[in-house]
């Protein structure tokens, strides 16, 4: 037997394939999905990537810069101090790193590498190895985001 919720996802994707803005109930209503049934929601999504992109992805590399030394507490990060996850430790990588896994990037054709860092800040000092580090990687690859 079919879900109703099966009939409603199947509109909400029909919508946004005729280019239509959900509206914020509709919206609101994705977001209270029942998790029992979120089964459809996905099915519908898919729908629509795959009308939207077909069986093209577009590849991010995730470059973590400086790992487990962040001194918030946020419960859900196992970079925070309060967390138990046995991370890796170190600090933040030079421009030189962050230009040789951007080199990994590209030889995995990534269209982007994203810098993450565990810290609070980033201080003026950090800010300016992050800049030099971007602008390496942008000279060397200015196609890449």
């Amino acid at each position: 037997m079919t879900s109703p919720h099966a009939f409603i996802a199947a509109d909400l994707a029909d919508a946004s394939l005729q280019g239509r803005a959900l509206t914020r109930g509709e919206s609101l209503s994705v977001l209270r999905w029942p998790e029992e049934d979120v089964l459809t929601l996905l099915a519908a999504a898919h729908r629509v990537r795959f009308a939207r992109f077909g069986r093209k992805v577009k590849i991010n590399f995730l470059v973590n810069i400086q790992s487990g030394l962040c001194p918030e507490d946020c419960g859900y990060c196992s970079q925070s101090k309060v967390s138990k996850v046995p991370v890796e430790k170190y600090r933040l990588m030079s421009p030189e790193e962050v230009e040789s896994l951007a080199d990994q990037a590209v030889i995995n054709k990534a269209a982007r590498v994203c810098l993450v860092a565990s810290m609070r800040g980033p201080s003026d000092r950090d800010l300016k190895a992050i800049e030099a580090a971007v602008r390496r990687v942008k000279t060397k690859y200015p196609h890449l985001e």
